[in-house]
């Protein structure tokens, strides 16, 4: 909220409203102490006029001063901004695949390409699963693509995890490997803007890992 003290501005608007108030009590005072004969009433109207502006800027600053509700961002337009912005970067190796049901909630699906190397070729040789995301989720499942890391699936899964939490530690509470990749978990549901924009960090850096992994054995 703006202080008074810190808004010059607006606190000369505040005290001259207020002194126009005085003014306009004073005015309707004099009117009635002429007896609202036409001269008063004359004067009266005409000194108004000046004095009713005072009192519009009175309101004016009264209502610059009232704290601004801050809008909260959808987490699904933000999300969905930030990863186009993130698929335009590494494309082709990141895609939008669609909207699927899992765990009984409808969420977005990311495919990754069988070529980590199509950044620079254009050819992404096939794609298959990623990751998916959606609102309210505490938690991304990311895959770890036999096709890319044949034979390697388990110890990309395990480096790769192990640097994003270190990265990411203040929003990342828990990581676990599984079979197909690792899990990890946010100390909070994903349910604002803030949450969707930290959210498309750690899958660009999830990206830049893989693609760093894939660097490895492909010398």
């Amino acid at each position: 909220m703006k202080s008074f003290f810190n808004d010059e501005d607006s606190l000369e608007k505040v005290v001259g409203g207020i002194f126009g108030v005085i003014a306009v009590i004073a005015i309707a005072y004099e009117m009635y102490l002429g007896g609202f004969d036409k001269s008063a009433i004359t004067g009266g109207i005409k000194d108004l006029a000046g004095t009713l502006i005072t009192i519009v800027m009175l309101f004016v600053a009264i209502n610059a001063l009232k704290p601004k509700k801050k809008k909260q961002e959808d987490f699904d337009s933000v999300m969905e901004e930030e990863m186009e912005k993130v698929i335009s970067k590494y494309n082709p190796v990141i895609s939008f695949w669609g909207k699927e049901t899992y765990k009984g909630k409808e969420m977005s699906r990311y495919n990754i390409a069988n070529r980590l190397d199509a950044i620079s070729t254009n050819d992404p040789g096939g794609n298959n699963k990623l990751f998916r995301i959606a609102k309210d989720v505490s938690e991304i499942e990311f895959s770890v693509s036999e096709t890319v890391f044949p034979a390697r699936r388990e110890a990309v899964a395990s480096r790769v995890s192990s640097k994003l939490a270190l990265a990411h530690s203040e929003f990342i509470s828990d990581v676990k490997t599984n079979q197909t990749g690792f899990v990890l978990t946010f100390k909070e549901p994903l349910t604002t803007g803030d949450n969707a924009r930290t959210a498309s960090e750690i899958i660009d850096h999830a990206l830049l890992l893989y693609i760093a992994e894939f660097k490895k054995i492909r010398k």
